[in-house]
């Protein structure tokens, strides 16, 4: 049954590739011309702010695991941050399939454990989303005190930002409260054991991944991490000027391709 269904996956996933490839063939005449129109140097700038996105991802993972006394090879680092972004734009999951991720690679090649990676993945979207909130924000005021912007539309992204700073200091609260921290670990581990219902571990045997993780212990271990977060200020300083990064060539990137066309 499930090789059948992984099958019907697969099928599905080529597919939409096959019928995106028929778009861009279809329309390959148009695309041409336009490319030839185009001014190179600027689009070789866009991939390589693009490659200085996931550079600065890495570098906010680097300090998020160094806190928890994990040196890692860079390599890895912006393999995972590559795959994080690339999952995160494919599954509307919240970052679900990117933390799923880094979980299982860190902890077979990497040996770090479930509770730690978990902690650098959730804190890692954390940063992000609050520097992009900080850089929203602030170009909202900018507009509205340029006059650009009318009073209600900022009024309604102000009440938006209120309402995802809510939100988030909410779910902060319950990471310290057992019972309910526990619910959103489950939650958190769930995609895992959909995703991956089998990993070979280092012991050399075949064992289901969502019972190795172990909620339970990963709870304990992330409540504890959580609480040790506020003596990293080096490194969360540091993993925060690097989110500030990742947005600024995520509009450069923009940038580039919008003077290259």
């Amino acid at each position: 049954m499930k090789n059948g269904k992984r099958k019907i996956l697969v099928l599905i996933g080529w597919s939409i590739f096959g019928i995106l490839i028929w778009f861009f063939l279809r329309g390959a005449k148009e695309v041409w011309d336009v490319l030839k129109e185009t001014r190179w140097q600027w689009l070789v700038l866009a991939f390589l702010m693009q490659f200085g996105n996931y550079l600065s991802a890495a570098y906010v993972l680097d300090n998020l695991l160094y806190y928890f006394g994990h040196r890692l090879k860079f390599t890895s680092l912006l393999k995972n941050s590559f795959m994080m972004s690339y999952l995160n734009q494919t599954l509307p999951s919240w970052g679900v399939g990117g933390l799923t991720y880094l979980v299982l690679d860190l902890k077979k090649e990497q040996s770090v454990t479930a509770g730690k990676s978990i902690t650098a993945g959730i804190m890692f979207y954390a940063l992000s989303f609050f520097s992009f909130f900080i850089i929203l924000v602030v170009s909202f005021i900018n507009l509205f005190l340029n006059q650009q912007l009318k009073f209600i539309y900022f009024s309604a992204a102000f009440a938006a930002f209120i309402f995802v700073i809510t939100v988030s200091t909410i779910l902060f609260i319950s990471f310290f409260k057992r019972e309910k921290f526990k619910k959103i670990v489950r939650f958190l581990l769930k995609p895992i054991e959909k995703l991956s219902n089998r990993e070979t571990l280092s012991g050399g045997g075949q064992t289901n991944v969502y019972e190795a993780v172990q909620p339970e212990a990963v709870s304990e271990e992330l409540q504890q991490n959580f609480r040790s977060l506020v003596k990293a200020k080096g490194y969360m300083w540091a993993a925060l000027s690097w989110s500030f990064a990742f947005h600024f060539f995520d509009i450069a990137t923009l940038y580039a391709f919008f003077r290259g066309f």
